[in-house]
């Protein structure tokens, strides 16, 4: 019997006794682990063993903090502290904080140098710890090869890695697999139906990126469906509705125009940029391009309501 089954069953993790009352590991019940002894003497005893655990667990729980504290640093704008947040909460071994400062370096995103070693460095880490998307970032990376990162290119093993998060259902390893089936590889023949199954998949668990991947598909009648404007633009909504600010900016250039069955009409236009700008406040600085876009043509528009000539604007139409 192993401890983990003997916590589960609530027994002594050191002797294995049932007993109507059992003392709680302090420092594991404020991690929400249920560590159980029977006695005292039967922690200490432990103790040589436990405190290895304790240390992990003291990390990780660390990690998490530091984590949080991040976001709310995110929110409130205050880049610079969320950063320092990150950077402590991914050394403290907390994955999804490997993950995201691995991205950060990768791309020299929120105030850091663009570092792709250090940046493929922090998501090996992570990806170690099985986080899925690191996993898949990985998987990207072998599927390209990155000469930055001292990483050659190998497809099998990046779709060994895509296959293994797939399983888990993972919506970024759909994505990424959509695109491989989409326009075939060396070690994968294209399946276009294959594709648009795993957009369809993806699109099913509400990732607003899938959402517009179909609608291009249905605009553009790719991926063997027939041409669909009416189809495309449903989608487009089904993206807005994800909280995906850039399908508002499309809805809006497609109102500008009177194109895919919509009305022509400036109300509708400042309605959906109105919404991208607000989403994509929302999602903080990853979608601030969305946010500055969305504000600069509704400063175009400002004060000509109802005037043909808003919907005119070359800045509109270049959405």
């Amino acid at each position: 019997t192993t401890k983990s089954d003997l916590i589960q069953r609530r027994f002594c993790i050191k002797c294995g006794e049932e007993k109507a009352k059992l003392f709680k590991c302090s420092t594991c019940s404020a991690a929400d682990v249920k560590s159980y002894y029977c006695s005292p003497e039967c922690q200490k005893e432990d103790w040589p063993v436990h405190k290895k655990f304790h240390v992990t667990l003291t990390c990780k729980t660390n990690g998490v903090m530091l984590y949080h504290e991040h976001v709310k640093r995110m929110r409130a704008h205050d880049f610079d502290g969320a950063r320092r947040l990150l950077q402590e909460a991914a050394e403290a071994g907390f994955s999804p904080a490997q993950a995201q400062l691995g991205t950060w370096y990768k791309s020299g995103f929120g105030g850091l140098p663009k570092d792709i070693k250090k940046g493929v460095h922090y998501i090996k880490l992570a990806a170690k710890q099985n986080h899925s998307e690191s996993l898949v970032q990985m998987a990207d990376l072998y599927m390209k090869g990155c000469k930055e990162a001292g990483i050659e290119k190998d497809e099998e093993k990046a779709m060994t890695l895509y296959r293994t998060v797939e399983a888990s259902g993972s919506t970024l390893a759909y994505s990424s697999l959509s695109k491989i089936y989409r326009n075939g590889c060396s070690c994968v023949p294209k399946n276009e139906a294959e594709a648009l199954r795993l957009y369809k998949l993806n699109a099913f668990k509400g990732n607003q990126y899938a959402y517009l991947s179909l609608a291009k598909i249905y605009w553009q009648g790719s991926c063997g469906v027939e041409r669909d404007e009416t189809e495309a633009v449903r989608m487009l909504y089904k993206s807005g509705e994800a909280s995906y600010s850039g399908a508002h900016l499309h809805l809006a250039a497609l109102h500008a125009e009177g194109r895919g069955g919509l009305e022509r009409s400036v109300d509708k236009v400042v309605e959906h940029l109105r919404l991208a700008s607000q989403k994509a406040a929302a999602a903080g600085i990853v979608e601030e391009p969305m946010a500055n876009t969305a504000d600069t043509l509704l400063g175009v528009l400002s004060g000509r309501r109802g005037a043909r000539g808003g919907l005119d604007s070359p800045a509109l139409k270049r959405v």
